[in-house]
């Protein structure tokens, strides 16, 4: 359930928060979702009960959600980052935290314990935060234009899909039948 909460809200949100940034600005909808992943990050890392793990884990989703759907489009965005420099750095980045990520997770978790895979999020989200508010652009692109949103719909039909995907077999349904 920790890893489904987690899941759950980053997939029923990620497009939602898209459209969001559409309508407020990346820079502003990256921002506020680095803020809410770094909070719950810390939220997680001191839960008293599984309850209050797996909801501060959904609210990490949240924020992870805002995050992805901003964060290249920012990069993209930027006319300070050559198209091939910004290729490559991204690249790089992803490809080392993939590799990297697992490593330096067991090495907290097997030394310190559990939560500090969590709070070590904290200082990084907040260094995050704060460069991010300096360095990101915030001027509009022409594809940018404000449209009426449905998120109450669009929330309810990629929550249950989501559910129906992660929950299906448990919950009696079958797979490949």
């Amino acid at each position: 359930m920790v890893i489904d909460a987690y899941a759950l809200s980053l997939a029923a949100l990620i497009l939602t928060w898209g459209s969001i940034s559409d309508r407020f600005g990346r820079k502003h909808v990256f921002i506020a979702g680095l803020a809410v992943f770094t909070a719950s990050s810390l939220l997680c890392g001191l839960a008293q009960s599984i309850s209050m793990l797996i909801w501060s884990r959904a609210l990490q989703g949240v924020g992870g959600a805002a995050m992805f759907a901003t964060g290249l489009a920012l990069i993209a965005q930027d006319s300070r980052v050559r198209a091939w420099q910004g290729d490559r750095g991204v690249g790089a980045t992803v490809g080392g935290a993939v590799a990297i990520g697992p490593l330096v997770g067991g090495l907290l978790t097997s030394g310190i314990g559990w939560r500090w895979i969590f709070i070590v999020n904290v200082p990084i989200g907040a260094v995050a935060i704060w460069l991010s508010r300096q360095r990101c652009a915030t001027r509009r692109t022409r594809r940018d234009s404000p449209r009426r949103l449905r998120p109450r719909q669009f929330l309810c039909g990629m929550f249950l899909l989501e559910l129906g995907l992660i929950r299906g077999n448990s919950l009696g349904g079958r797979a490949g039948q």
